[in-house]
């Protein structure tokens, strides 16, 4: 999240040519989605690093001085003749930027965060909450008591007050983390935890 702020409060400054990584073959530095911002005297961001990245940042600095529009899909294998030994290809997506773009682009390259349901608003649960909230997660915090969560949760953190025996469903591809010990989950594809009614004094 921290490249994608600076990239926003650069744009507030002048245009940029993002450069992302829209497809790869075989052996690469970077995942597909991966990106860079180029600006005319700096950069936010990376796509691996080496020639194919100096490569990159010469096209998008001719694109920003030549004032060229529309994006542009450039193929790069990492190669002898790229002076990279990766072995893999890269193809990358050049498209110019500006301050307008800015929702979008908070939109599109936000990284996607891991769901995750914590159980226990005690003080085990408390110190969970506190570690696992700078993560790139999105995390549930989740009790049956009354009045058991702090007046101030870390940013980004949702409370949920479930009843006694609700029953509750992990999203897809989403983690349980169990803070009491009154809590007993089921395993199985679909399958969520009941929540019993906790005891007072429980994590």
């Amino acid at each position: 999240m921290a490249f994608l702020h600076l990239l926003l409060e650069k744009l507030g400054f002048g245009p940029a040519c993002l450069v992302s990584v829209a497809r790869t073959e075989g052996s690469v530095p970077r995942e597909r989605g991966a990106w860079m911002a180029v600006f005319a005297d700096a950069l936010v961001g990376t796509i691996g690093g080496g020639h194919v990245e100096f490569q990159a940042i010469a096209e998008a600095r001719r694109r920003l001085a030549g004032g060229d529009a529309g994006p542009l899909l450039r193929r790069y294998a990492l190669g002898p003749s790229l002076g990279q030994c990766c072995g893999g290809v890269m193809h990358l997506q050049f498209e110019p930027i500006t301050r307008a773009d800015g929702p979008r682009l908070q939109q599109r390259l936000a990284p996607r965060r891991t769901p995750v349901a914590l159980f226990g608003g005690g003080h085990v649960g408390h110190a969970l909450a506190q570690v696992l909230a700078p993560l790139p997660l999105a995390l549930t915090w989740i009790d049956s008591r009354d009045g058991i969560f702090p007046a101030v949760v870390p940013q980004g953190v949702v409370c949920e007050a479930f009843r006694a025996g609700a029953r509750c469903r992990a999203r897809p591809g989403g983690r349980f983390a169990r803070a009491h010990h009154e809590l007993q989950p089921r395993r199985g594809p679909g399958r969520g935890g009941r929540l019993p009614a906790a005891p007072a004094g429980a994590a």
